[in-house]
């Protein structure tokens, strides 16, 4: 299952959350994803290593999903994209992604291969869970002109 709520944040509320995360961003080093570049903030269990706590979730970051304890904060230069993947099964079924800055564009694709695509306009929130998170690969198209930041939140099982 797939839902969007758009203005999940305001205007205000993400031009703040934006300064605050690139704040934190020009303190951590670039990580390499093939060849792609990209700088990550984790929070609460890590989500590489699931059993290792990374500190608590800062009060700066909107509540979305209750009891949430995993934060994945992600920034996407212009031309950045997911891959395709499924989300680690050390998390529940449920995931929510807050999307900041530059639009961007969700693609689902189904275990026999056919795509869904989903828009995700700056300060909506997208849940996903079901075969949307446990069976289909999810990725992101490249962005076209700015910035995007994404909150994932995540519950640990």
């Amino acid at each position: 299952m797939f839902t969007l709520t758009e203005n999940f944040i305001t205007p205000d509320q993400e031009r703040d959350l934006v300064v605050r995360i690139r704040s934190r961003m020009n303190l951590t080093r670039k990580l390499s994803v093939g060849k792609e570049r990209t700088r990550i903030l984790r929070y609460g269990w890590d989500y590489l290593k699931p059993s290792i706590w990374k500190g608590a979730i800062p009060d700066w970051i909107p509540v979305a999903m209750e009891g949430c304890n995993n934060v994945t904060v992600n920034e996407y230069p212009p031309g950045h994209f997911i891959l395709p993947h499924i989300d680690s099964a050390a998390f529940d079924d449920e995931i929510m992604v807050l999307s900041l800055g530059e639009n961007a564009v969700m693609v689902f694709t189904s275990p026999m291969g056919w795509d869904e695509l989903r828009e995700l306009r700056p300060r909506s929130l997208a849940t996903f869970s079901g075969e949307h998170r446990t069976k289909f690969k999810h990725s992101t198209l490249p962005t076209e002109q700015g910035f995007r930041y994404s909150v994932v939140y995540r519950r640990k099982v």
